[in-house]
C-alpha cells in the first residue's frame, strides 16, 4: 500500500473464514513491524534501543483484548517450570500494584488525559518490571504486544532511566496498531473491545476466555491495513 512515507509492505498470512480475533494477532504484528520500519527510514537518526535498556519495560503497557489472549497461549505453550515462573511473577506485580494503591485505577482507568498521564507517572515510579523481562530482554520478544514494537526513543537510552524528567525523545507513530484494532474490531463486532494493561492481562483472560465473537478475518485485517496507510 502506498504512504506518504512509500510503500507499506509485508506479507500476510490471514486464516480463511471466520475466526477468533486472536487468530489475527501474527498478522496486526507484522503491518506493526512494517510500519516502524517505514518510520525509521524516514528518520535522521537510528533508533537508540538496544537489548538490555529494559526501562520502557517497567511503564504501563496497554495491551488489546486480542492481543492478550496470544500471550496468555504463549505462556500455557511454555514449559511447565518456566511457566511457573513467569505466572509468579504476574502474582508478584499483582500484589506490588495493590500495596502501591494502584490497582484500582488500573482496573478502571481515569477517562481523561491528565489522570492516565498521573497514572503512567504512578506506574513507573512502582518500579515494577514486566513479568517477561528476563536478564534485560523480553523473552516473549516475537510476540511482544504491538504497542511494545512500536514504542522507540532517538534519545540516549539511558535517559529512559528518567523518562518524565525531559530529554527522552519517543519516536512519533502516526497511529498506533492497538488503536486500529480496538476501533477496526470493534466496528466489525459493534461492541468495545477491551485494552488491559499487561500486568493484569492473564488474569483477565482466565476470566473472559472467549469474550469475542468470530470475525471475517480478512476483511479485519485488510481494513486495519488500510487505515495504517493512510495514518502513515
Amino acid at each position: 500500500m502506498v504512504t506518504s512515507r512509500g510503500l507499506l509492505e509485508a506479507v500476510l498470512t490471514i486464516p480463511p473464514g471466520r475466526v477468533l480475533p486472536r487468530a489475527l494477532v501474527p498478522a496486526f504484528q507484522t503491518l506493526s513491524d512494517a510500519a516502524v520500519g517505514l518510520v525509521q527510514g524516514s528518520l535522521s537518526r537510528p533508533f537508540s534501543c538496544r537489548k538490555g535498556c529494559g526501562a520502557c519495560c517497567q511503564q504501563l503497557v496497554p495491551v488489546t483484548e486480542p492481543e492478550m489472549h496470544a500471550l496468555a497461549a504463549a505462556v500455557d505453550a511454555m514449559p511447565p517450570s518456566q511457566r511457573s515462573t513467569i505466572l509468579a511473577r504476574f502474582d508478584q506485580a499483582n500484589r506490588q500494584l495493590e500495596a502501591r494503591g494502584l490497582m484500582a485505577r488500573l482496573r478502571r482507568p481515569p477517562e481523561d488525559a491528565d489522570g492516565q498521564s498521573e497514572l503512567n507517572r504512578e506506574y513507573f515510579a512502582a518500579g515494577i518490571p514486566c513479568p517477561f523481562l528476563e536478564g534485560g530482554a523480553c523473552i516473549v520478544h516475537g510476540q511482544r504486544p504491538t504497542i511494545c514494537r512500536e514504542y522507540h526513543v532517538v534519545s540516549p537510552a539511558e535517559r529512559c532511566d528518567h523518562p518524565y524528567e525531559g530529554g527522552v525523545e519517543v519516536v512519533d507513530v502516526p497511529d498506533y496498531m492497538a488503536n486500529l484494532i480496538t476501533t477496526v474490531l470493534g466496528e466489525a463486532l459493534e461492541t468495545r473491545v477491551k485494552v488491559t494493561p499487561l500486568t493484569l492481562g492473564l488474569d483477565w483472560v482466565r476470566d473472559h476466555p472467549a469474550r469475542l465473537p468470530a470475525v471475517d478475518g480478512a476483511a479485519v485485517v485488510v481494513e486495519v491495513a488500510r487505515r495504517l496507510a493512510t495514518a502513515l
